[in-house]
Protein backbone atom coordinates (compact mmCIF):
# COMPACT_ATOMS: atom_id res chain seq x y z
CA UNK A 1 0.00 0.00 0.00
CA UNK A 2 1.18 3.33 -0.90
CA UNK A 3 0.71 6.97 1.23
CA UNK A 4 -1.86 9.18 -0.53
CA UNK A 5 -0.27 12.41 -2.24
CA UNK A 6 -2.50 14.21 0.17
CA UNK A 7 -3.66 13.92 3.35
CA UNK A 8 -7.00 14.55 3.11
CA UNK A 9 -7.99 11.32 1.83
CA UNK A 10 -5.93 9.72 4.23
CA UNK A 11 -7.45 7.37 6.98
CA UNK A 12 -4.64 7.65 9.31
CA UNK A 13 -1.66 10.01 9.59
CA UNK A 14 1.42 8.70 11.12
CA UNK A 15 3.78 10.95 13.23
CA UNK A 16 7.00 10.05 13.73
CA UNK A 17 9.48 12.48 15.59
CA UNK A 18 13.17 12.09 14.83
CA UNK A 19 16.28 13.16 17.08
CA UNK A 20 19.43 12.12 15.29
CA UNK A 21 18.92 8.62 14.45
CA UNK A 22 18.58 8.07 9.83
CA UNK A 23 19.16 4.58 10.64
CA UNK A 24 16.05 4.04 13.30
CA UNK A 25 13.60 6.31 10.91
CA UNK A 26 14.82 4.30 8.09
CA UNK A 27 14.03 0.96 8.91
CA UNK A 28 10.48 2.16 10.53
CA UNK A 29 9.82 3.43 7.40
CA UNK A 30 10.83 0.54 5.63
CA UNK A 31 8.45 -1.35 7.98
CA UNK A 32 5.77 0.71 7.89
CA UNK A 33 5.68 0.26 3.57
CA UNK A 34 6.29 -3.09 3.80
CA UNK A 35 3.36 -4.01 6.26
CA UNK A 36 -0.13 -5.43 5.18
CA UNK A 37 -1.87 -2.41 5.27
CA UNK A 38 -4.77 -1.46 3.41
CA UNK A 39 -5.95 1.46 4.43
CA UNK A 40 -5.03 5.20 3.04
CA UNK A 41 -2.24 6.62 4.71
CA UNK A 42 0.21 9.67 5.17
CA UNK A 43 3.18 9.91 7.45
CA UNK A 44 4.92 13.02 8.69
CA UNK A 45 8.77 13.13 10.45
CA UNK A 46 9.05 15.83 12.52
CA UNK A 47 12.92 16.15 13.28
CA UNK A 48 13.89 17.62 16.44
CA UNK A 49 17.05 19.76 15.16
CA UNK A 50 19.30 16.67 14.05
CA UNK A 51 21.05 17.63 11.13
CA UNK A 52 20.73 17.10 7.36
CA UNK A 53 21.28 13.39 6.97
CA UNK A 54 17.75 12.36 7.95
CA UNK A 55 16.16 15.03 5.26
CA UNK A 56 18.47 13.68 2.63
CA UNK A 57 17.40 10.14 3.02
CA UNK A 58 14.23 11.16 3.32
CA UNK A 59 14.36 12.83 -0.01
CA UNK A 60 17.04 9.49 -1.60
CA UNK A 61 14.10 6.76 -0.30
CA UNK A 62 10.95 8.21 1.03
CA UNK A 63 9.89 11.77 -1.19
CA UNK A 64 6.46 11.16 -0.15
CA UNK A 65 6.83 11.83 3.50
CA UNK A 66 6.21 15.30 4.79
CA UNK A 67 8.48 16.54 6.81
CA UNK A 68 8.94 19.80 9.28
CA UNK A 69 12.20 20.64 10.18
CA UNK A 70 12.71 21.86 13.87
CA UNK A 71 15.98 24.04 14.40
CA UNK A 72 16.15 23.44 17.99
CA UNK A 73 14.91 20.02 19.82
CA UNK A 74 11.36 20.75 21.45
CA UNK A 75 10.71 17.47 22.91
CA UNK A 76 8.45 14.73 21.84
CA UNK A 77 5.13 16.13 22.76
CA UNK A 78 5.63 19.01 21.37
CA UNK A 79 7.13 18.13 18.08
CA UNK A 80 3.77 15.38 18.02
CA UNK A 81 1.77 18.44 17.95
CA UNK A 82 3.34 19.97 14.97
CA UNK A 83 2.78 16.67 13.30
CA UNK A 84 -0.99 16.05 14.54
CA UNK A 85 -1.76 19.87 13.42
CA UNK A 86 0.18 19.37 9.87
CA UNK A 87 -2.59 16.51 9.36
CA UNK A 88 -6.07 16.05 9.15
CA UNK A 89 -7.03 12.41 8.95
CA UNK A 90 -9.60 10.77 11.40
CA UNK A 91 -7.30 8.83 12.89
CA UNK A 92 -3.77 9.94 14.44
CA UNK A 93 -0.86 7.09 14.73
CA UNK A 94 2.04 8.52 17.11
CA UNK A 95 5.01 5.78 16.54
CA UNK A 96 8.02 5.45 17.50
CA UNK A 97 11.38 5.61 15.19
CA UNK A 98 12.26 2.39 17.23
CA UNK A 99 9.51 0.44 16.17
CA UNK A 100 9.31 -2.17 13.76
CA UNK A 101 5.49 -3.44 12.19
CA UNK A 102 4.26 -6.48 11.99
CA UNK A 103 1.76 -7.56 9.39
CA UNK A 104 -1.49 -5.86 10.06
CA UNK A 105 -0.81 -4.58 12.79
CA UNK A 106 -1.80 -1.07 11.53
CA UNK A 107 -4.98 -2.30 10.15
CA UNK A 108 -5.88 -3.35 12.70
CA UNK A 109 -6.29 -0.80 15.26
CA UNK A 110 -8.01 1.34 12.88
CA UNK A 111 -10.44 -1.14 12.27
CA UNK A 112 -10.43 -1.52 16.22
CA UNK A 113 -11.48 2.20 16.53
CA UNK A 114 -13.85 1.98 13.58
CA UNK A 115 -15.94 -0.51 15.53
CA UNK A 116 -16.03 1.09 18.67
CA UNK A 117 -16.85 5.18 18.92
CA UNK A 118 -16.84 5.26 22.14
CA UNK A 119 -13.14 3.93 22.00
CA UNK A 120 -10.32 7.37 22.08
CA UNK A 121 -7.08 5.54 21.85
CA UNK A 122 -5.87 1.82 20.96
CA UNK A 123 -2.76 0.77 21.89
CA UNK A 124 -0.84 -1.88 20.21
CA UNK A 125 1.08 -5.14 21.62
CA UNK A 126 4.61 -4.32 22.14
CA UNK A 127 7.33 -6.85 21.48
CA UNK A 128 11.11 -7.02 22.61
CA UNK A 129 13.02 -8.26 19.80
CA UNK A 130 13.05 -11.68 21.05
CA UNK A 131 8.96 -11.46 20.45
CA UNK A 132 8.53 -11.82 24.33
CA UNK A 133 5.93 -9.02 25.39
CA UNK A 134 6.65 -5.58 26.77
CA UNK A 135 4.49 -3.42 28.88
CA UNK A 136 3.01 -1.96 26.66
CA UNK A 137 0.07 -0.53 29.19
CA UNK A 138 -0.11 0.28 32.74
CA UNK A 139 -2.68 1.45 34.90
CA UNK A 140 -2.17 4.98 36.19
CA UNK A 141 0.78 5.57 38.33
CA UNK A 142 0.66 5.41 42.38
CA UNK A 143 3.18 5.87 44.97
CA UNK A 144 3.70 2.23 45.01
CA UNK A 145 4.91 2.37 41.80
CA UNK A 146 8.49 3.46 41.94
CA UNK A 147 8.73 0.20 44.45
CA UNK A 148 6.37 -2.04 41.66
CA UNK A 149 7.49 -0.86 38.40
CA UNK A 150 8.51 -3.24 35.35
CA UNK A 151 12.02 -2.73 36.82
CA UNK A 152 11.79 -2.28 40.17
CA UNK A 153 13.74 -4.95 42.49
CA UNK A 154 10.45 -5.50 43.97
CA UNK A 155 9.19 -6.56 40.75
CA UNK A 156 11.75 -8.73 40.20
CA UNK A 157 11.68 -10.09 43.06
CA UNK A 158 8.00 -11.06 43.86
CA UNK A 159 6.83 -10.75 39.93
CA UNK A 160 3.52 -11.87 40.55
CA UNK A 161 2.59 -9.72 43.55
CA UNK A 162 -0.70 -8.05 43.55
CA UNK A 163 0.55 -4.38 42.91
CA UNK A 164 3.02 -4.92 40.26
CA UNK A 165 -0.15 -6.87 38.82
CA UNK A 166 -2.15 -4.28 38.53
CA UNK A 167 -0.01 -2.04 37.64
CA UNK A 168 1.42 -3.68 34.33
CA UNK A 169 -2.14 -4.78 33.03
CA UNK A 170 -0.36 -6.27 30.12
CA UNK A 171 1.40 -8.37 31.29
CA UNK A 172 -0.73 -10.89 33.10
CA UNK A 173 -3.94 -10.53 30.97
CA UNK A 174 -5.51 -12.66 28.70
CA UNK A 175 -4.25 -11.65 25.61
CA UNK A 176 -7.43 -13.34 23.27
CA UNK A 177 -9.17 -9.96 22.93
CA UNK A 178 -8.95 -6.26 23.57
CA UNK A 179 -9.48 -5.58 27.06
CA UNK A 180 -9.82 -1.60 28.38
CA UNK A 181 -6.71 -0.52 30.24
CA UNK A 182 -5.69 2.89 32.00
CA UNK A 183 -3.40 4.03 29.44
CA UNK A 184 -0.94 2.95 26.36
CA UNK A 185 2.38 3.82 25.82
CA UNK A 186 2.77 6.08 23.15
CA UNK A 187 5.78 4.55 21.57
CA UNK A 188 2.78 3.40 19.21
CA UNK A 189 -0.82 4.97 20.16
CA UNK A 190 -3.70 5.54 17.91
CA UNK A 191 -6.09 8.25 18.53
CA UNK A 192 -9.01 9.44 17.23
CA UNK A 193 -8.97 12.97 16.02
CA UNK A 194 -12.23 13.67 17.27
CA UNK A 195 -10.68 12.82 21.12
CA UNK A 196 -8.30 15.02 20.32
CA UNK A 197 -10.67 17.57 19.48
CA UNK A 198 -12.36 16.69 22.40
CA UNK A 199 -9.49 17.28 25.32
CA UNK A 200 -6.62 19.09 23.38
CA UNK A 201 -3.23 18.33 21.90
CA UNK A 202 -0.67 16.35 24.37
CA UNK A 203 0.85 18.83 27.06
CA UNK A 204 4.10 20.29 25.99
CA UNK A 205 4.89 20.96 29.46
CA UNK A 206 6.64 17.51 29.13
CA UNK A 207 9.65 17.62 27.21
CA UNK A 208 9.75 13.16 26.79
CA UNK A 209 8.11 10.83 28.72
CA UNK A 210 4.32 10.53 30.72
CA UNK A 211 2.94 12.81 27.97
CA UNK A 212 1.20 9.43 26.73
CA UNK A 213 0.09 8.68 30.37
CA UNK A 214 -1.13 12.31 31.03
CA UNK A 215 -3.28 12.06 27.90
CA UNK A 216 -4.86 9.34 29.03
CA UNK A 217 -5.89 10.62 32.33
CA UNK A 218 -7.55 13.21 30.20
CA UNK A 219 -9.30 11.81 27.89
CA UNK A 220 -10.93 8.49 30.46
CA UNK A 221 -11.80 11.84 32.68
CA UNK A 222 -13.92 13.58 29.70
CA UNK A 223 -15.30 9.29 29.61
CA UNK A 224 -13.73 8.14 26.22
CA UNK A 225 -12.61 4.53 26.32
CA UNK A 226 -8.60 3.33 26.52
CA UNK A 227 -7.88 -0.01 24.85
CA UNK A 228 -4.81 -2.62 24.43
CA UNK A 229 -5.35 -4.52 21.09
CA UNK A 230 -3.21 -7.69 21.65
CA UNK A 231 -3.23 -8.76 17.76
CA UNK A 232 -1.70 -5.23 17.08
CA UNK A 233 1.94 -6.78 16.75
CA UNK A 234 4.68 -4.12 16.65
CA UNK A 235 8.41 -4.86 17.85
CA UNK A 236 10.06 -2.09 20.05
CA UNK A 237 13.78 -1.69 20.18
CA UNK A 238 13.16 0.21 23.45
CA UNK A 239 16.15 2.20 24.74
CA UNK A 240 17.48 2.56 21.37
CA UNK A 241 16.30 5.92 20.04
CA UNK A 242 17.81 7.31 23.27
CA UNK A 243 20.41 6.31 25.91
CA UNK A 244 18.83 5.48 29.00
CA UNK A 245 22.52 6.05 30.95
CA UNK A 246 22.05 9.95 29.93
CA UNK A 247 21.37 12.58 33.16
CA UNK A 248 19.23 14.42 31.25
CA UNK A 249 17.10 11.28 30.12
CA UNK A 250 16.84 10.29 33.48
CA UNK A 251 15.81 13.55 34.62
CA UNK A 252 13.11 14.05 31.93
CA UNK A 253 11.83 10.95 33.21
CA UNK A 254 11.66 12.06 36.65
CA UNK A 255 10.35 15.74 36.13
CA UNK A 256 7.34 13.75 34.08
CA UNK A 257 6.28 12.00 37.03
CA UNK A 258 6.69 15.15 39.47
CA UNK A 259 4.36 16.92 36.86
CA UNK A 260 2.03 14.09 36.21
CA UNK A 261 1.58 13.74 39.98
CA UNK A 262 1.06 17.48 40.72
CA UNK A 263 -1.41 18.20 37.33
CA UNK A 264 -3.27 14.81 38.59
CA UNK A 265 -2.90 13.88 42.19
CA UNK A 266 -1.44 16.86 44.45
CA UNK A 267 -3.44 19.51 43.04
CA UNK A 268 -3.58 21.65 46.24
CA UNK A 269 -0.03 24.09 46.57
CA UNK A 270 -0.24 23.01 50.24
CA UNK A 271 -0.22 19.51 49.87
CA UNK A 272 2.46 17.90 52.07
CA UNK A 273 2.89 15.15 49.24
CA UNK A 274 4.17 17.62 47.04
CA UNK A 275 7.80 18.27 48.34
CA UNK A 276 7.83 14.37 49.68
CA UNK A 277 7.23 13.81 45.83
CA UNK A 278 9.91 16.09 45.27
CA UNK A 279 12.84 14.74 46.90
CA UNK A 280 11.99 10.98 46.63
CA UNK A 281 12.07 11.30 42.86
CA UNK A 282 15.28 13.71 42.82
CA UNK A 283 16.47 11.04 45.59
CA UNK A 284 15.36 7.91 42.78
CA UNK A 285 16.91 9.74 39.80
CA UNK A 286 20.58 9.91 41.41
CA UNK A 287 20.77 6.56 42.62
CA UNK A 288 19.61 5.74 38.69
CA UNK A 289 21.69 7.33 37.42
CA UNK A 290 24.61 5.89 39.71
CA UNK A 291 23.68 2.42 39.30
CA UNK A 292 23.28 2.56 35.27
CA UNK A 293 26.66 4.14 34.60
CA UNK A 294 28.39 1.66 37.38
CA UNK A 295 27.13 -1.18 34.95
CA UNK A 296 27.87 0.70 32.04
CA UNK A 297 31.63 0.47 33.53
Amino acid sequence: MKATSGHQASKVSIILVNYRNSRLLRQCLESLYASDMGHPFEIVVVDNASGGEWLQMLRDHFPEVRTIANEENRGFAAACNQGIQASASPYVFLLNTDTIIQGNAIDTMIDFLDENPDTAVVGAKLLNEDLSTQAGSKAFPTPLTAFFGKQSLMTRWFPNNPITRRYLICMFEDHARPFEVDSVGGAALMVRRKAIEDVGMLDEGYFMYWEDVDWCFRLKRRGWKVYYHPHALIVHLDGRSTNPREAKVIVAYHKGVYRLFRKHYFKSSWNPGIPAAAALLTARAAVLYIVRNLRKS
